[in-house]
């Protein structure tokens, strides 16, 4: 589906037309879960502010239809909950490392294997963790764009509308955010080097 797609389902959804809107969440579910889960690494407390997020979408579908992209207003509003629900946790970092607890018990995090070495296989789970521990480490503002760009793939462009943040700032902080992470793999590469 392309944005006039998207479009049309808006405007089936004010006439009434409830289906329109479940292919609108069909369509964007997984992207806004991923960003979501990318800066709460809570499993839970995503599904229920991805929910919180589509529910507001829904009920502020009219103010949304003003938008050039039904895609920016969803993206606008789901940093914006997230966001409100870091600030009441008082705090924006944690573990990323934890199992994920479901009604069958923990469930860890595994890559298909897609017939690659025991050895390929340990490294993607090795850079896994490293990136997990690099967000994590990485304060908000900087992670959110880091997100955007290089996780969800958005353009400079509609990241700036998304944050309301101008090119220049963007630019900067991703700038910011290579030299922080320079820094934390080469501080993390000298510690794994004196381990041995």
């Amino acid at each position: 589906m392309n944005e006039k797609e998207d479009i049309i389902l808006v405007k089936e959804t004010l006439n009434g037309n409830l289906g329109s809107f479940g292919e609108l969440v069909k369509k964007y579910q997984n992207q806004i879960f991923n960003l979501v889960y990318r800066l709460t690494a809570n499993r839970a407390e995503t599904e229920d502010i991805s929910q919180d997020i589509f529910l507001h979408v829904y009920k502020n579908l009219n103010k949304l239809k003003g938008e050039l992209r039904f895609k920016s207003g969803l993206y606008k509003i789901a940093l914006n909950f997230t966001k409100n629900k870091l600030r009441q946790r008082k705090f924006a970092f944690f573990s990323l490392d934890k199992p994920i607890q479901t009604e069958e018990g923990e469930m860890v995090y595994e890559t298909a294997t897609n017939g690659q070495t025991p050895e390929t296989i340990l490294l993607e789970k090795e850079a896994e963790r490293d990136l997990r521990l690099m967000l994590k480490n990485l304060p908000l503002k900087y992670r959110t764009i880091f997100v955007l760009r290089y996780l969800q793939g958005l353009s400079y462009e509609e990241i700036s509308k998304i944050t309301r943040t101008s090119l220049g700032t963007i630019k900067n902080r991703l700038f910011r955010t290579h030299k922080i992470l320079s820094r934390f793999i080469r501080k993390n590469k000298i510690k794994k080097n004196e381990t041995f």
